[in-house]
């Protein structure tokens, strides 16, 4: 932006460089508080937004947009860092404010990927730990003002959450939101692949029977909207999927695999445990496309990682921990507490 490359690193520090000689103009550290535990320690990037109002040379007429881990939007100066003291709070925006957040909470609302900026208008979603309790934290998406930093707008993916009775739990946008300046549209990374225009699929979506769960006292979905075109990553793993480093190890994948639920996509978790493909890492969420518009190809990464969902009753929650750390099968796995349900789970 204006000769100059802008990024950030996890702990959101953004750093100017110049894009010919890598050469750093400028640092800005927003001092996140590293003793606290996040769930995630990433950073997307930041934004850049310039003020058709303000006069050329002006402090803050270009602006740096990001926001943080620990949930915060900071407006800084392009030119030298510094926080533009007109927005917010002195160059800083609460995103904590109107989420029902709470201190066992801290680490878990967070901003990690780069804010859309539309008009003048900053948009910026949030990433929540996942599986911590029914009354996690709000998933909402805002926008606010990008020179005053006032709240325009709110929105809820949720669109009962207002009305909701019993909390469970929050869908969030987490990930990169993209703006249509030319229909004053934004578009909310959460589903399918739709229209622009119109909000219309682009592909049949079809309702289909999904399985059951077995876990007691639990209902699930009896179907779920599935596009028709074909997915990036496959949707079951079976036996002759499973890979290992020894023949030893890929035996030991195969014995486990007969030992679980293995339903394909939409499996619920169950108490023996089931697994999952693509897992909760998995598919192409963590990546980004590209374009190609000569021979019309699209290109992205995927991330072909299975995991094991268990749910665990409340009553043995304790044990089961106590267990896994004892004889350190929670390697590459995590417990979640799941507050306010019967059952807590792990995964791995």
């Amino acid at each position: 932006m204006e000769g100059t490359l802008y990024l950030s690193t996890p702990f959101n520090q953004v750093i100017a460089l110049d894009p010919a000689t890598g050469v750093a103009r400028w640092t800005y550290d927003p001092k996140v508080d590293r003793a606290h535990g996040y769930s995630e320690v990433t950073s997307r990037g930041v934004a850049a937004w310039s003020d058709s109002k303000s006069a050329e040379g002006s402090p803050c007429k270009l602006r740096i947009f990001e926001g943080t881990i620990d949930a915060r939007l900071i407006a800084l100066d392009g030119k030298t860092g510094k926080q533009c003291a007109g927005f917010g709070s002195a160059g800083t925006v609460d995103l904590t404010r109107g989420v029902v957040y709470g201190p066992e909470f801290r680490g878990d609302y967070q901003v990690t990927s780069a804010p859309a900026v539309v008009g003048d208008v900053i948009i910026t979603g949030s990433s929540i730990g996942d599986n911590g309790a029914v009354d996690m934290p709000r998933g909402v998406v805002r926008g606010y003002d990008a020179r005053t930093g006032a709240l325009r707008w709110t929105w809820d993916p949720i669109p009962w959450a207002e009305k909701q009775q019993v909390r469970t739990g929050a869908a969030t946008a987490w990930s990169t939101i993209a703006a249509d300046p030319a229909h004053d549209l934004v578009f909310i990374p959460t589903v399918f692949v739709l229209d622009r225009a119109t909000g219309k699929p682009m592909h049949t979506v079809e309702e289909r029977a999904v399985p059951k769960s077995d876990v007691a006292g639990e209902a699930a979905s009896a179907s779920q909207p599935v596009p028709a075109w074909s997915a990036m990553v496959p949707q079951r793993l079976t036996a002759d999927d499973v890979g290992g480093a020894t023949p030893e190890a890929r035996e030991w994948c195969r014995q486990k695999l007969m030992t679980l639920r293995n339903d394909g996509l939409f499996a619920p978790p169950s108490v023996r445990g089931s697994i999952a493909l693509p897992g909760n890492i998995g598919g192409v969420n963590w990546g980004s496309a590209a374009w190609d518009p000569v021979r019309n190809l699209l290109v992205a990464n995927t991330n072909r990682v299975a995991a094991i969902f268990q749910v665990i009753p409340r009553e043995d929650m304790q044990s089961a921990f106590d267990h896994a750390k004892e004889t350190e099968t929670s390697w590459g796995g995590e417990f979640a507490r799941q507050r306010g349900t019967p059952y807590g789970m792990h995964r791995e």
